[in-house]
């Protein structure tokens, strides 16, 4: 595992797997690749606070049900050693099979979502499950370490 570096999600340490390659179109944004596994995770830090990251969380739940479709998830909800409220939502049979929210309660918010190359991945969930699991568990894993950086 690895740490980001200072500039890639502003505040924010979060490790990933060593074998995962990241890019960024611009601020706030990045994507962990995959590539041995056909996937990337989609990543995006909020910056707000009070009521503006109330909203902010509001329109982020919004989308992760609507990334759902009408495919059933499960939702684990937690708190982190870091203080940060966690929900992870896995849906093996959705084009986003694993979606996470964290906040820190107070000025940021960072979400992701993981999507395989592979167009047809979520019509084949029993084949797909070994990748699935490998990825949701490398990420559980990095949201157990986020913390704000001092």
């Amino acid at each position: 595992r690895r740490s980001l570096g200072p500039d890639t999600l502003a505040g924010i340490d979060l490790s990933v797997n060593r074998s995962a390659t990241l890019s960024s179109a611009r601020e706030g944004w990045l994507d962990i690749r995959y590539a041995q596994h056909g996937a990337t995770v989609h990543l995006t830090l909020t910056r707000a606070g009070g009521e503006a990251l109330r909203r902010a969380r509001a329109n982020r739940l919004q989308r992760l049900a609507l990334n759902l479709g009408d495919n059933p998830g499960r939702r684990l909800e937690w708190i982190s050693p870091h203080g940060f409220d966690i929900l992870e939502v896995y849906a093996p049979e959705s084009a986003f099979p694993y979606q996470f929210l964290a906040t820190d309660g107070e000025s940021c918010m960072l979400s992701g979502a993981l999507r395989f190359d592979d167009p047809t991945a979520s019509a084949r969930p029993d084949s797909m499950a070994p990748l699935y699991d490998a990825i949701s568990s490398d990420l559980h894993r990095s949201l157990v370490d986020l913390r704000l950086r001092p």
